[in-house]
């Protein structure tokens, strides 16, 4: 959408605007659930992207317990169901964040329930640069959104995120993306007008200007958090570590990464694992791991060997686990931090990175630091699997 300086829209994009008005205000379909038809008034496309997959998995998690499963947890392209005997701790991720692993705006515990979030921090776009270049010094937050308001025919731009709980996944799906578009007071009568009749919903949404507004009952799903704060106290000396130096506490690791995009039709997301290794080669921390099923695991070879021989895979991946990713370029942070929560000393480390691909290819990219305390930065070399990885130590 072009803008001029005072960022209003040229006359022919405005006449375009008013158009396009026109044409989503139209009566497009009208459903007759007796008969169970449909009767389609004009040429727009009919898209179930979104609901469809809310609609899939929440009958998928039925089919399970159906067939003998005692609980079930969904997690569909961040859409949770979880059903049955099951209570499944949910982070929601805070839009602003610049980084993958981040620390979440809020953390929730469900159960028989549907947590669904839609917002433009993810999927938006940018006018201002085009090249790839000029891209990676766009702001995390993109400046358009890719929800478009039918009202307006314009990128919703006042809520940055939107997440709704309800009872029934195809409401909680369809309701995150509505709150995305309406205003405030909208959402709020929305949804107490749907309580009575879903079970429930509850929703809290996160706005552009930095408002944090959530429903009445949203505290009755909220789980303790661990939040950053401004002052890191200083580490007590121990046997251990007296007259070692301890890690730069205002320093961390920053590790920007890019998944290849591949034209290929048999292509698969790719597992991925990102750690930390000491001169010893035996993993430090394990900053994330993205897979799909859990089986497959062993694909990333080097970081599940080193995973078995510490013992404690399952209580990494119950930390960090996370979904395969689709192509695009991602963040991770590592702040200094070792698996079991404490500062590490300073000195030389090894970022790993370890890709493997169904019918695709296996690569691993070391990187060796010395993390004390002198900024410092690192390039990965451009894979099939990695179009490229920067490593930047740096000042908070």
């Amino acid at each position: 959408m072009a803008k001029d300086r005072r960022g209003t829209p040229p006359a022919d994009t405005q006449a375009e605007i008013e158009r396009a008005v026109e044409a989503m205000q139209q009566t497009h379909w009208q459903v007759d659930p007796l008969r169970g038809t449909a009767l389609h008034f004009t040429d727009a496309p009919l898209t179930l992207a979104s609901f469809t997959k809310s609609y899939i998995a929440g009958h998928a998690a039925d089919a399970a317990l159906a067939a003998g499963a005692t609980g079930v947890m969904l997690n569909i392209g961040g859409d949770i169901v979880v059903r049955g005997n099951l209570a499944q701790i949910v982070d929601i991720a805070n839009p602003l964040a610049s980084a993958e692993n981040d620390v979440a705006t809020d953390r929730i515990l469900v159960r028989d329930r549907a947590v669904a979030t839609s917002g433009s921090y993810r999927r938006g776009f940018n006018l201002t640069a085009n090249s790839p270049a000029a891209q990676s010094q766009v702001s995390h937050t993109p400046e358009f959104s890719h929800v478009i308001g039918p009202r307006t025919a314009r990128p919703a731009r006042h809520i940055l995120s939107s997440t709704v709980v309800a009872r029934d996944p195809v409401t909680a799906g369809a309701l995150a993306i509505a709150f995305s578009v309406l205003g405030v007071d909208e959402s709020r009568s929305l949804a107490t007008s749907l309580t009575a009749k879903t079970g429930g919903v509850e929703y809290l949404l996160l706005t552009r200007n930095g408002d944090r507004i959530a429903s009445d009952g949203w505290s009755s799903y909220q789980a303790p958090l661990l939040r950053k704060v401004a002052y890191v106290a200083p580490p007590i000396p121990t046997p251990e570590s007296a007259g070692k130096s301890v890690w730069k506490q205002n320093y961390e690791l920053d590790i920007s990464l890019e998944l290849a995009r591949i034209d290929d039709f048999r292509y698969r997301r790719p597992y991925v694992a990102v750690w930390v290794e000491g001169q010893d080669h035996l993993p430090v921390r394990t900053i994330a791991v993205w897979f799909g099923k859990p089986r497959y695991l062993s694909d990333l070879r080097s970081w599940y060997h080193t995973a078995q021989l510490r013992g404690n895979e399952d209580d990494i991946l119950r930390t960090v686990s996370s979904a395969t990713r689709s192509p695009g370029k991602y963040t991770l942070k590592w702040d200094g931090k070792g698996d079991e929560g404490k500062f590490v000393r300073s000195g030389e480390y090894t970022i790993c990175i370890e890709v493997a691909r169904e019918h695709g290819t296996y690569q691993i990219f070391r990187q060796p630091m010395d993390f004390s305390g002198q900024p410092q930065q690192g390039t990965l070399p451009t894979g099939t699997e990695i179009g490229g990885a920067t490593l930047d130590y740096r000042k908070r």
